[in-house]
């Protein structure tokens, strides 16, 4: 399962997916550390055959530093809930790959919510 945007673009072009790899994706993420190496899995997409060696980036939920330190923490303890992280691993595949041991690993300071959560308190 792929993103909805690129299925779309399928139905009227033909895509190729080239691989960013080697020097190159050593470079983009030297220059740029929130960028991660990755993979776009085999079957994703119509035609898509192998793996393919890309970037990734995570992604953050950004809240004002005002907010409320209970709500946001619970915000968060929503999200990490096994039910909640169940049914984003159901709605697509990368949602099985979240996770709270890495939830807390973000290049912004965390709310002072979220890292309650994470720290367990």
């Amino acid at each position: 399962m792929g993103t909805a945007v690129i299925n779309e673009i399928q139905l009227t072009t033909k895509l190729r997916f080239i691989p960013i790899e080697g020097e190159l994706l050593e470079a983009i993420i030297a220059d740029h550390p929130y960028f991660t190496r990755g993979f776009i899995p085999a079957g994703s997409y119509n035609g898509l055959e192998e793996d393919v060696s890309t970037l990734t980036i995570g992604n953050l939920m950004l809240v004002h530093k005002d907010m409320d330190e209970d709500l946001a923490y619970e915000i968060v303890k929503a999200i990490f809930d096994e039910d909640s992280l169940k049914a984003l691993a159901a709605i697509h595949p990368i949602g099985a790959k979240i996770n709270r041991e890495a939830g807390g690993d973000t290049p912004v300071p965390l709310h002072p919510g979220a890292a309650r959560f994470f720290q367990g308190n």
